[in-house]
């Protein structure tokens, strides 16, 4: 059999590797100290330049990467798509090319269609004094121009990966892709600033509350929760009470308003909660209301009745099995 022999042009990317930053895969967030001296300025592709410090009072992602990076390549329509998400808030991110000449990164950006800013660290200069050692590694840096936490490798900004930071003194996880939440993107990188934002969104949370009649929901659903209970144990019929009163504290409305609210702020913007709220003050929304709980019951129970109708059938199937 003949030998084949290693192209000398396959073996460039691994020169690179060896010569330059390592390029590297999947990544958490990592909480950083808030350092504040981290800056930096440097010109982007038309010669305007950039400064951290113009920035102040954005939320800044800063993302170095390099062209012949896999890794990077990859993140690139991720960030993309993340900045789109925030267009709407004080959010912007920043993608630091790393030691490659202008009209190479501008012919690179130009192939993939990359429409973010892109600066020009030439020299490699920024890389070293932020201490960058792979590539891609990224920084999320608060309105208030500290470093809260970096990235090394290509997390998946709109899914998958957590981000750990500390609360009340314990190492938490949460997903990536609920940076793109307003609510915890004020809490991760504005810590302790209740922000104009953030308490117009919760406003619009509690208007689609009132108006689908949550709180209303959540008292139904004890209430089903205390008749299934005692139906099936029919001993706590006197301590109807107790079993009320039990379930209120830990599944009624003033146990779970906030983690709920923080949930639907987690799951959708202020735009988008507009736009419900808009629809079920209509009087077609107030019947979707109405009716559509229903229709689920219906749905429910003629999903039953066929099963039941048709049970027989599932036992011959069963019956009909090949011995193995």
């Amino acid at each position: 059999m003949r030998r084949q022999t290693a192209s000398p042009y396959l073996l460039l990317p691994l020169l690179f590797c060896l010569v330059l930053p390592v390029a590297a895969r999947g990544s958490e967030l990592e909480p950083q100290s808030g350092k504040a001296e981290m800056t930096f300025r440097l010109p982007d592709l038309h010669d305007q330049e950039h400064s951290l410090p113009d920035y102040r009072g954005t939320v800044v992602l800063v993302n170095f990467w390099a062209s012949w990076c896999p890794p990077c390549v990859q993140e690139m329509p991720d960030l993309a798509r993340l900045q789109q998400r925030l267009a709407d808030r004080r959010f912007q991110v920043l993608a630091l090319n790393v030691g490659e000449k202008k009209y190479r990164v501008r012919k690179f950006v130009n192939l993939i269609g990359f429409h973010l800013p892109v600066l020009l660290d030439t020299t490699s200069e920024i890389f070293d004094t932020w201490h960058v050692k792979t590539l891609p590694t990224t920084f999320l840096i608060a309105a208030d121009g500290r470093v809260r936490y970096r990235a090394l490798g290509n997390p998946d900004w709109n899914g998958g990966p957590s981000a750990r930071y500390r609360h009340r003194g314990q190492l938490m996880k949460i997903p990536i892709r609920l940076i793109a939440g307003t609510s915890l993107l004020s809490a991760l990188l504005l810590p302790g600033l209740a922000t104009a934002d953030e308490a117009s969104q919760r406003e619009q949370v509690e208007t689609l509350f009132r108006l689908t009649q949550m709180e209303k929901k959540i008292q139904e659903s004890v209430d089903s929760v205390v008749r299934l209970e005692l139906q099936q144990n029919p001993q706590l019929q006197n301590d109807r009470k107790a079993l009320e009163d039990f379930l209120q504290k830990y599944i009624g409305w003033d146990a779970l308003k906030d983690d709920i609210t923080a949930t639907y702020m987690r799951a959708f913007s202020e735009q988008e909660l507009k736009e419900m709220n808009a629809f079920y003050i209509t009087p077609t929304g107030q019947k979707v209301i109405t009716v559509v709980p229903e229709l689920v019951q219906q749905r429910n129970r003629l999903a039953m009745e066929r099963l039941q109708q048709h049970i027989g059938e599932l036992r011959k199937m069963i019956q009909q099995k090949p011995a193995p």
